[in-house]
């Protein structure tokens, strides 16, 4: 008898925070009907976040500026987390910004086209959605 691993993408689009039942079936022919397809309990494990650090950044072009925000976001152990979503709003009210964190866990948000006049933006984070984890649960 020989165990083998294989990869496989598993689509989290939409799925919820919750428990999720995955069955795999193997496709080699035996006399042994009992092995040919297994299910196994997944949870979905929703880590701990946190905004880590805002930096701001100011551009001047003319009569106008923009403002970039580069933020960083951390687990509970200060690891940078990858694919977390972060949304905000710009001086209180909007407009909306959103990016989603790459492998250093850092994104980043940009308001254009403010009036040179406009001596002051500001970002607020919202809301910091992880991207999802799974952990198989033991048979």
């Amino acid at each position: 008898m020989s165990a083998r691993r294989a990869p496989s993408n598993w689509g989290t689009v939409g799925a919820a925070l919750n428990g999720h039942i995955l069955t795999a079936t193997q496709k080699l022919a035996d006399n042994n009907k009992s092995n040919d397809a297994r299910a196994i309990a997944v949870t979905v494990i929703s880590p701990n976040l946190h905004v880590g650090n805002l930096d701001g950044i100011a551009a001047v072009s003319g009569d106008i500026w923009s403002a970039t925000v580069q933020i960083t976001v951390h687990d509970s152990r200060h690891n940078p987390v990858n694919g977390a979503t972060v949304r905000g709003n710009w001086n209180g009210s909007g407009p909306v910004g959103e990016c989603i964190t790459g492998g250093d866990g850092m994104c980043t948000v940009l308001l254009s086209s403010i009036p040179i006049a406009t001596r002051m933006a500001g970002f607020g984070v919202t809301s910091l959605t992880p991207g999802l984890r799974v952990q198989a649960s033991q048979p």
